[in-house]
C-alpha cells in the first residue's frame, strides 16, 4: 500500500511492503544441513529520494526469535553498484539462528550485531561489523574483493572474551 508518485522520475514513491513466508531456505545462497524451516516476516517502506536512490527505510524483520532492523539503499539505474546497508540483528540464541546451516551449533549465547556495508563493484566494504555474542565482543571492518583466484579478504577483526576461541572454532576459523 502507499503512493506510486511519478513512474518516470520515481518522485513521490512511498510504498509499504510486507513479506511473510514459512520457509525461505530455497531463496538463500547457502544450502541447509537439515529440514528445519527458516521462516521470515519482513516489513519496510520503499521510498525514492530525488530520483537518485531508492531506500528500504524502517526495515523490520523476524526469523524465529531473531530480529533485524535498519535501512538498505540502492542507486537508481546503477544496478547494485552503490548499494548500502545499515542493520542491527539480535536474538537470544546464535545457535538457533545458525542451526539450519551448522551441524549441532554450540553457540548458545544471546547476540546483538551492528553492520554497515557498501557495494562498490568489485568491492564489498564492511565498514562496521561490531557487537556481542554472549560475553564475547566483536569489533571489525574489512573489504571483500573478487579476484581471478577467488575472493580476497583484507581488514581487521578483534574478538575478545572468555570463550572467543570456542566461537571461532564453531564458525570454522580456529
Amino acid at each position: 500500500s502507499g503512493t506510486l508518485g511519478n513512474p518516470n522520475t520515481l518522485e513521490g514513491l512511498a510504498l509499504k511492503l510486507t513479506l511473510e513466508s514459512e520457509d525461505i531456505k530455497s531463496l538463500l545462497p547457502r544450502s541447509a544441513v537439515n529440514a528445519e524451516p527458516v521462516p521470515l516476516s519482513f516489513s519496510s517502506t520503499l521510498v525514492a529520494r530525488a530520483g537518485r536512490e531508492i531506500a528500504l527505510d524502517d526495515l523490520r524483520g523476524r526469523s524465529g526469535e531473531a530480529r533485524v532492523d535498519g535501512k538498505i539503499t540502492l542507486a537508481v539505474g546503477g544496478g547494485a553498484s552503490g548499494a548500502s546497508a545499515k542493520l542491527n540483528a539480535s536474538g537470544q540464541s546464535l545457535a538457533a539462528l545458525l542451526s539450519p546451516w551448522l551441524e549441532e551449533p554450540q553457540l548458545e549465547g544471546a547476540y546483538d550485531l551492528d553492520i554497515a556495508a557498501r557495494w562498490e563493484p568489485p568491492v564489498l566494504r564492511i565498514e562496521q561489523l561490531d557487537g556481542r555474542v554472549d560475553d564475547n565482543h566483536l569489533d571489525s571492518d574489512f573489504v571483500l574483493r573478487q579476484e581471478e583466484r577467488g575472493t580476497a579478504l583484507q581488514g581487521r577483526l578483534q574478538l575478545t572474551g572468555k570463550r572467543a576461541h570456542r566461537l571461532l572454532q564453531e564458525l570454522g576459523y580456529a
